[in-house]
């Protein structure tokens, strides 16, 4: 087979298996999360992973602001009101990314996971539930802008 054609037929398969997409088909989501619950003893239990296989369609309105996507979230803790804790569910994820990377992750100087004081949410920011929940990452959560 000649590289053109290989490559070619490589980057088909991608897109096939849905792996061209920013964002994961929701199974495939669920079973990354199952995968980062094994290898971090997060103890997220597993009726927790139960959920409907379809992700909601995002409307004209979503996408001319911005968002690319519904992606699967899991807000972990307590912020003493009910709610995950948005410190610590970002921590948590934190830790698994550069566990993953093997050391290979920046850190901003400014973040300090151990210094929660020291960290500002975003004025007006949504309060996230415990568990697993549904949510729209913008365009420029993966790195890109919208037009």
């Amino acid at each position: 087979m000649s590289p053109l054609l290989w490559i070619q037929n490589f980057f088909s398969n991608i897109q096939k298996r849905g792996r061209g997409n920013l964002i994961l088909p929701l199974q495939e989501q669920i079973k990354s999360w199952r995968n980062a619950n094994r290898k971090m003893g997060w103890n997220i239990t597993p009726d927790e992973f139960d959920m409907p296989d379809v992700l909601p369609k995002l409307t004209e309105e979503d996408r001319s602001k911005g968002f690319i996507g519904t992606a699967l979230f899991y807000g972990f803790g307590d912020d003493g009101a009910g709610h995950a804790d948005p410190v610590l569910s970002g921590r948590l994820a934190w830790e698994y990314a550069c566990k993953r990377r093997k050391g290979k992750t920046w850190q901003c100087e400014y973040v300090d996971f151990n210094k929660p004081e020291d960290i500002r949410l975003r004025p007006g920011a949504s309060v996230r539930p415990k568990g697993f929940f549904l949510g729209y990452p913008p365009c420029n959560f993966v790195g890109e802008h919208s037009s």
